[in-house]
C-alpha cells in the first residue's frame, strides 16, 4: 500500500515571555536519573518509573587501571501535596488506612524477618511499618501486626536521602544492580520500560555497555518480600531504545499468566520483539527481528504508545506508525517470530530537517496528546534555543482504510518553558539536560511532565497551552492611520462619570472581537467604547496585559476572575491561559484558599460553569479545590444564594459528589484525607474535558 504522507513546517510564532515551567520534584542527591517510564491506561497516568544510577571509583589494584563500580536503583514518582512530587522507593501501603509504610530504623524488641527468620543476619532485611503520630488527623493507624511486616528480605535495594534523614545521602541500603566498568557511565545510555503483571509490576532496564544481559524487577507490594531482583541474558547487541509493545493475559492450569512484548532498537542492526512470560521471570522467552527502513533503526527513544494497538515513532525527518496486532484470548499468544512478520514502520508525516549540533540528545521530543489518538511534538524554541515548547499536535486516524492517516496538524505554543538544562548547576559540574520521555499526567494534573537528570520535574499545564495563531504578539507600528486612532473605553460604574481609559486601536485590533467591533460597528466610527460589566481596577490589568503579554504575578483571585470573564467575553486565549496559570496556582494552595471570600469562589465557580468552551478543564478543578479546602461553604447561604441565582446547574455539580453513595443515608467518611480521596474520585472517574486547544476540527 502507498505511503499517505504528508509534510508540514513549523509556524514562526511570535516571541514569547513565557516563564519556565515550575519544578515540581527535587533533584536526586548523589545520583543521577537516567530513564523513566510511565504506565497509563484509559488516557490517564497510573505512576512513573524512574533508574537512579550512582558510581563509585575502585581502587588500583597490581598496577591495573582503576575502574568505577556502577550501582543502580529503581524509583517511583509520588504524588504529594500541592500539585508537588517526590522521588522514593518502592514502599507499599498499609492494608488498613491505605498510608505509604515507613521503614523500620530501629525498635527495641523488634522481631526476625517474617520470611526468612533471620537466619540470612541482623541487617540483612530491611522491614516497613505503619507509624501513627496521634488520633484523629493523624498519619497512618498502627494497626499493622510484626510478623505481617512487608519486607526487603535478604537484600533491600533502598535508595535513602528521603524518607531519611537529611544527613543521609549516601546508600540506605544495597542497590538492585551494579557492575564494573572500565570508564565514568557519563555517555553510558539506559532504558526502562515497565507493565503491570498478575504479580505487581514487572520493570526492564536495559544498559547499553552491558551487552549480554538486562536487568529485571518484580515489585509485588501486596506480599512480605516486595521485590524480586534478576539479570536477563538477552542478545549480546546493546540496545539503545525500548518500548512496551502490548500484553495478553492467557489461563493456563488455572493460572492467569501475562505475555509481554517489547520493542527495542539496537545500535546499527534492525529493530527487535522481546517476549516474557510472567511464569518464567528469569528470561526472554524468544526474540525476533523487524525488518525496518534505515530511518527507523534507532529513533533515540521518541515512541509512545496508543493504547496497545498503535506505537508512534519520531525520526529526525519524519513520524512513523506501526499497528500492533491483538492477540486473541481463545488461542495461543503469539511468538516473538509472529509478532514480527506482523508488524512494520510506515511513513505518515514528514518534518522539517534540522541541524543537530550533538546527537547525543533529542532535537525534538515526542509524547501523547490529551486523546489517545494524538501526539504532540516538543522542540527548541525558534526564539531561544535553550528552552523547548509544544510546536505540533497530530491527530491519527483510528482506522485508515482509505490510507489517511492523519488526520490534522495543528500548530501550538505555550506561555510556559521547559530549559534543556538545568541553569542550577554548571554543565561541566553535573550533566543537567531533559531526557528523552515525556510523561502525560493524570487528568487531575493535566499537562505534561519533563525529567532532566538531575532528577528535577518540571510540570507544564495544559492550560498554559494555547494554538500558536492566539499567541500574544508586539504591536506593529507600520500599520495605517486607522490603527492609530485612540481607543476611549468609559465605565458606567464608576463614581466619576468622567472615569476614562484610552488605547491605541492597533493594539486591539489583533483579536478578532475587536477587529469586528472596531469595522462593522458604531465603536469603528466613535472610537468609543462603553464598559458595563467590569471596573476600571480591573481593566486597567487588562489593558497592561495587551500593551505588554505579560500580568502581574502577585494578582489576587478576585482580579484574576475579572481577567478571565474579560478574556472570555473578547475571545483572548494568551490572556485565558496566563489568568488560569495563576489562578490554578491558588486553588493548589490550602493557604490561599482558605483566604478567599466566599464571594470570591462564588463567582469563580459561576463562571467556570458557564465558560467550559473556553475553559474546559477549569470546572472540575474549582469544584475539587472548593469542596476539599473550604468545604464549609456549602453550609454558608450567601455563597448558595450567589451561585443558584446566576447557575443552578454549578451548585448541583458542586453537591454531586457528597451525595451519599447508597441508600443508607448522608454521611461522610470521619477522616478528612478519605473525604477528600472520595471527592477526588467522584470527580475525576467521569471527567472526560479535554484542552481546547486538542480539539481538532
Amino acid at each position: 500500500m502507498a505511503l499517505n504522507v504528508q509534510k508540514v513546517t513549523f509556524a514562526n510564532t511570535p516571541k514569547q515571555k513565557g516563564v519556565a515551567a515550575p519544578v515540581v520534584a527535587c533533584g536526586i542527591p548523589m545520583g543521577k536519573l537516567c530513564a523513566v517510564s510511565s504506565l497509563t491506561g484509559r488516557g490517564e497516568t497510573y505512576s512513573v518509573c524512574g533508574i537512579v544510577r550512582r558510581e563509585q571509583g575502585l581502587q588500583e589494584e597490581d598496577d591495573l587501571e582503576a575502574g568505577f563500580l556502577t550501582k543502580i536503583w529503581l524509583l517511583r514518582l509520588v504524588p504529594e501535596k500541592h500539585g508537588s512530587f517526590q522521588w522514593d522507593d518502592f514502599r507499599p501501603c498499609c492494608e488498613h488506612c491505605k498510608e505509604i509504610l515507613q521503614p523500620v530504623q530501629s525498635r527495641k524488641g523488634q522481631p526476625p524477618c517474617p520470611i526468612c527468620k533471620g537466619r540470612k543476619g541482623q541487617g540483612k532485611c530491611f522491614q516497613f511499618d505503619c507509624p501513627r503520630f496521634g488520633p484523629g488527623e493523624g498519619f497512618g493507624c498502627g494497626k499493622v501486626e510484626p510478623m505481617s511486616r512487608p519486607v526487603y528480605c535478604g537484600s533491600h535495594p533502598y535508595f535513602g536521602g528521603y524518607a531519611l534523614t537529611d544527613e543521609c545521602f549516601g546508600d540506605a541500603g544495597p542497590s538492585l544492580f551494579e557492575y564494573e566498568a572500565e570508564e565514568g557511565g557519563s555517555s553510558v545510555d539506559y532504558s526502562l520500560t515497565t507493565t503491570r503483571i498478575v504479580g505487581g509490576l514487572q520493570a526492564d532496564i536495559f544498559c547499553d555497555s552491558v551487552d549480554d544481559k538486562s536487568f529485571r524487577v518484580i515489585a509485588n507490594e501486596s506480599q512480605q518480600s516486595i521485590m524480586s531482583p534478576m539479570t536477563v541474558p538477552k542478545f549480546r547487541e546493546p540496545v539503545s531504545s525500548a518500548s512496551f509493545l502490548c500484553s495478553t493475559r492467557r489461563n493456563e492450569g488455572g493460572i492467569c499468566i501475562q505475555h509481554t512484548y517489547v520493542l527495542v532498537q539496537r545500535y546499527g542492526h534492525n529493530s527487535c520483539i522481546l517476549r516474557s512470560v510472567e511464569s518464567k521471570p528469569k528470561k526472554w522467552n524468544d526474540r525476533a527481528a523487524i525488518e525496518c527502513d534505515d530511518e527507523c533503526k534507532d529513533f533515540q527513544k521518541q515512541i509512545v504508545n496508543l493504547g496497545e494497538t498503535r506505537i508512534v515513532g519520531m525520526s529526525y525527518k519524519a513520524l512513523w506508525l506501526m499497528e500492533i496486532p491483538q492477540n486473541d484470548w481463545r488461542i495461543p499468544p503469539m511468538s516473538a517470530a509472529d509478532m514480527a512478520t506482523q508488524v512494520s514502520w510506515r511513513k505518515i508525516l514528514e518534518l522539517p530537517e534540522v541541524e543537530v549540533e550533538d546527537d547525543r540528545y533529542p532535537h525534538r521530543y515526542l509524547a501523547l496528546g490529551p486523546q489517545s489518538s494524538q501526539v504532540v511534538i516538543f522542540a527548541p524554541d525558534e526564539h531561544n534555543p535553550g528552552v523547548i515548547r509544544p510546536r505540533l499536535l497530530v491527530q491519527l486516524s483510528t482506522s485508515s482504510p482509505d490510507g489517511q492517516d492523519v488526520l490534522g496538524v495543528v500548530h501550538l505554543t505555550s506561555i510556559l518553558h521547559v530549559p534543556l538544562q538545568s541553569q542550577e548547576v554548571c554543565e561541566k559540574a553535573l550533566s543537567s539536560h531533559l531526557l528523552a520521555s515525556i510523561v502525560r499526567s493524570s487528568p487531575n494534573r493535566g499537562g505534561y511532565l519533563f525529567f532532566n537528570e538531575r532528577g528535577q520535574v518540571f510540570h507544564m499545564t495544559d492550560e498554559s497551552i494555547t494554538l500558536a495563531e492566539h499567541a500574544w504578539a508586539p504591536p506593529d507600528f507600520r500599520r495605517t492611520d486607522a490603527a492609530q486612532r485612540v481607543v476611549t473605553f468609559t465605565f458606567a460604574q464608576a463614581e466619576h462619570a468622567s472615569e476614562t481609559r484610552m488605547c491605541i486601536m492597533g493594539l486591539l485590533s489583533r483579536y478578532e472581537y475587536f477587529q469586528k467591533l472596531f469595522g462593522q460597528w458604531q465603536e469603528g466610527t466613535s472610537a468609543e467604547v462603553h464598559i458595563t460589566d467590569m471596573d476600571s481596577d480591573g481593566f486597567d490589568h487588562f489593558l497592561a496585559y495587551v500593551h505588554s503579554g505579560m500580568l502581574d504575578c502577585f494578582l489576587e483571585l478576585p482580579t484574576l476572575v475579572k481577567l478571565l470573564t474579560l478574556g472570555d467575553k473578547y475571545l483572548m486565549q494568551d490572556l485565558i491561559a496566563w489568568s488560569l496559570l495563576q489562578t490554578l496556582r491558588i486553588l493548589e494552595n490550602e493557604d490561599c484558599m482558605r483566604q478567599q471570600a466566599v464571594k470570591t469562589l462564588a463567582d469563580l465557580l459561576t463562571f467556570a460553569s458557564t465558560s467550559t468552551a473556553s475553559c474546559p478543564t477549569l470546572q472540575t478543578k474549582v469544584i475539587e479545590s472548593i469542596l476539599c479546602t473550604r468545604g464549609e461553604v456549602v453550609k454558608d447561604p450567601d455563597f448558595l444564594a450567589r451561585v443558584s441565582g446566576k447557575s443552578v446547574e454549578s451548585l448541583a455539580l458542586l453537591l454531586t459528589p457528597l451525595a451519599p453513595i447508597d441508600a443508607s443515608g448522608f454521611e461522610l467518611p470521619r477522616k478528612r484525607r478519605k473525604t477528600q480521596a472520595r471527592i477526588q474520585d467522584s470527580l475525576w472517574r467521569r471527567s472526560s474535558e479535554r484542552p481546547r486547544w486538542s480539539l481538532v476540527d
